[in-house]
């Protein structure tokens, strides 16, 4: 029963309600900022950038832009990159601020070690998922006003949408694709988390798990240039399935729950490498 009302109040720190507005404002914009198609001429267009043209429906025409294709490309862009430090600001701001105010001496040994590391992670980590799923939500819901000027998507594009994430329908479309964008937050909270577990200041914490991210996609998108440029095919698959941006296209849920024990893996290791350096600090007399 103490576990359960210690991470009752950690998920009520992790959804701070101004934190929240920030990390769902952050998502949206960061939707509406990814690129959605090139004209013939070479210009590229962002969804923001489209949504503010006059001739939007000379453009959806000649693009083939529906509703349900800037949703799609809302998701792609900048936030695998971005996204963490919009996902774990709660998470992080508080982190730095028991460290400098010394709260850890009285929240230690009222909740225990174990419950302390355990509880801030796991609500870390699932208030991730939600914060990014309700960010998406809201530019779904944005979007929604300039149906009127897009291109009305076919039958065929709604089967090829459809079939992409094994859905049978529009309900279960978006059913699907926010259980796979709940999951990709959960995953985009670890740079954060790895930054928290090493540094406690506020500045660090926010920037750093872009740069880890940043670093991540990148070296990934290395790899996989040379697996290309060697023609090792099998490589190319198994370091697509380990990259961000594979998670909200996972097409069947088999592999979704693959994934979803993986990520208990990964936070299993982090909660005990938390455990060993707060203890080991502690030992040490850093937060007396």
């Amino acid at each position: 029963m103490k576990t359960i009302r210690v991470l009752k109040n950690r998920f009520c720190e992790s959804l701070y309600l101004p934190y929240l507005i920030i990390g769902v404002a952050g998502i949206t914009l960061l939707c509406f900022f990814s690129q959605l198609f090139t004209d013939v001429s070479g210009e590229k267009y962002t969804i923001i950038q489209f949504l503010l043209k006059n001739n939007k429906k000379e453009l959806s025409l000649n693009n083939s832009i529906s509703y349900y294709t800037i949703i799609n490309a809302g998701m792609n862009g900048w936030i695998e990159i971005f996204g963490p430090a919009f996902l774990t600001m709660s998470y992080a701001l508080q982190t730095s601020a028991e460290y400098k105010n010394r709260a850890l001496n009285y929240t230690l040994p009222r909740e225990g070690l174990k419950n302390y590391v355990t509880t801030k992670l796991v609500s870390c980590v699932i208030s991730g998922g939600i914060i990014l799923a309700l960010g998406f939500l809201t530019f779904c819901i944005l979007c929604i006003p300039f149906q009127g000027d897009l291109m009305p998507a076919d039958k065929d594009n709604l089967k090829v949408i459809f079939y992409g994430l094994d859905a049978n329908n529009k309900a279960m479309f978006y059913i699907y694709r926010f259980i796979r964008l709940f999951l990709l937050g959960m995953y985009l909270t670890i740079p954060g988390i790895i930054s928290c577990i090493f540094f406690k200041d506020r500045y660090i914490l926010f920037f750093l798990p872009v740069l880890i991210s940043y670093i991540y996609s990148q070296s990934l998108n290395y790899l996989i240039s040379k697996a290309i440029y060697k023609q090792d095919f099998n490589m190319i698959n198994k370091l697509q399935k380990i990259s961000f941006n594979n998670i909200k296209m996972i097409p069947n849920n088999k592999q979704l729950l693959l994934y979803f024990a993986l990520l208990i893996v990964c936070i299993t290791t982090l909660i005990l490498l938390c455990y060993f350096v707060v203890k080991r600090r502690n030992r040490r007399g850093t937060y007396a």
